[in-house]
């Protein structure tokens, strides 16, 4: 009887570490099926980190196992070797993985290092006699498609963007000159509009006093109709040069 309970215990013994085995079986696939999570394309540093972390986190969740698994001992050395297997190849795919990125993004930054120098020699050269309107047009259109070009490295983004800055002072400085060119040509549209409406003023205000003379002498409706037409006029010409006025007086500031 007492060898019948030896037997009894070690039956249920070899049943309970099969039931271990099992469960950290399963435990090492679910840590290895993360750790083989590797998409076909990654397009950024920060994408592979993202990945390479989640990979890292499967392997390592997949050695603990592993070890857990070898201290079930004799029954357990069939799963611990697939689960060491399918380890390896894991670690493997991933280093390749890692060697396949670095290789692309080393091209890849190469490939964006020549586009922004491309984008910063056709930033360099705005459109000749440009307006303020144009040059705004030409130094946004370049950055939007800085914005949208990749990363040339931590290092050569720094220095190229120092020289996009150094590119765009000096477009400021044409910038101001086609600013005060305008502002010139616009002050001089104003003071030729001033003198043209005030001319014209004084014209309205003759014919005003005259037709005021006319009708002392003789009543006539539709010539006082006309009359008043001629005031309204000469109402909206005062309204123009009052208007042109502080335009201009803001212009001499």
């Amino acid at each position: 009887r007492r060898i019948d309970e030896l037997h009894w215990r070690a039956d249920r013994e070899v049943e309970k570490r099969r039931s271990q085995i099992g469960v950290l079986a399963q435990e090492a696939r679910t840590h290895l099926q993360q750790a083989q999570q590797l998409p076909a394309q990654v397009s950024t540093l920060k994408e592979w980190r993202s990945v390479e972390d989640m990979a890292k986190a499967g392997v390592a969740g997949a050695e603990t196992t592993l070890a857990r698994l070898k201290e079930l001992g004799r029954l357990a050395s069939d799963e611990a070797g697939k689960v060491s297997n399918d380890l390896r190849d894991s670690r493997k795919a991933l280093n390749e993985a890692r060697k396949a990125f670095f290789e692309t993004l080393d091209e890849s930054r190469e490939t964006n290092n020549f586009r922004k120098r491309a984008l910063l020699d056709r930033l360099s050269h705005p459109p000749t006699g440009a307006s303020v309107k144009e040059l705004d047009e030409h130094v946004d259109a370049v950055m939007a498609d800085w914005k949208q070009t990749g990363s040339a490295g931590r290092d050569a983004d720094q220095a190229l963007w120092a020289e996009f800055q150094d590119v765009r002072s000096g477009i400021r400085s044409l910038r101001d000159d086609a600013s005060a060119a305008e502002r010139d040509d616009f002050g001089a549209r104003l003071a030729e509009a001033f003198s043209r409406k005030r001319e014209l003023s004084y014209a309205i205000e003759d014919e005003i006093r005259m037709g005021r003379l006319v009708l002392e002498n003789k009543k006539d409706p539709k010539f006082e109709k006309e009359l008043q037409r001629k005031e309204r006029r000469l109402n909206d010409l005062r309204k123009d040069l009052s208007d042109i006025q502080r335009k201009l007086s803001k212009l001499s500031r």
